[in-house]
């Protein structure tokens, strides 16, 4: 661990205690996000093409199976490789996760209101949603070695995706009465209520 420098980097180093407990969440994680995925695939393959509107759950679930591949880098040992790993790839599963529940949400409303926004303008949104991480991660790699930051400068790097959960968070509760798609809305809203004081806890 002799490469490692910074605050976030020592916390991974004096935390070696969860090392296993993390590789195991991990595993178990990226187990149950792939069995849901074949079971998901193996459905479709039954529905007619017209509800089939799986992207956006796609893309949730590439973001949820991103962060607990990441997961793997906090529990190994800290090397300028499993830093890139933790740095990119955070930013990455975050902005996945909640660029697809944005989407979902403009979807629902925009559905309420009597107009449909097509596949196509989703996907550019979505796109969109995620260069601009994409960008800041690029930009932090380039101008801050491997493992030379603190956990300001990763809590930093993240600004977006609090801002991304934010307006997400406030376009569930806009959203909270409308009943389309099993009012999918409301539930987004409770997770992100829930969610929200975690990131907070965690943050703190």
């Amino acid at each position: 661990m002799g490469n490692c420098e910074g605050g976030m980097c020592s916390l991974l180093q004096n935390s070696e205690q969860w090392t296993i407990p993390m590789l195991v969440i991990s595993a178990v994680n990226v187990l149950v996000i792939v069995c849901y995925e074949v079971f998901i695939v193996c459905r479709s393959t039954h529905v007619p093409p017209s509800r089939r509107h799986l992207f956006l759950s796609q893309v949730l679930l590439l973001g949820l199976l991103t962060g607990s591949c990441v997961g793997f880098a906090y529990g190994l040992e800290v090397t300028p490789t499993t830093c890139v790993v933790i740095r990119f790839g955070t930013g990455v599963s975050y902005v996945l996760i909640y660029s697809s529940l944005l989407v979902k949400l403009i979807f629902l409303i925009s559905l309420n209101t009597g107009v449909y926004l097509p596949a196509l303008y989703q996907a550019l949104l979505l796109v969109f949603c995620i260069i601009v991480q994409i960008v800041v991660d690029v930009e932090w790699l380039t101008l801050v070695s491997s493992c030379q930051f603190s956990s300001i400068d990763h809590l930093f790097s993240i600004g977006y995706i609090i801002f991304l959960m934010l307006f997400v968070c406030l376009l569930s509760f806009k959203s909270i009465n409308v009943k389309d798609n099993y009012r999918e809305a409301k539930y987004i809203g409770l997770l992100l209520t829930i969610n929200i004081p975690l990131w907070l806890l965690w943050a703190t």
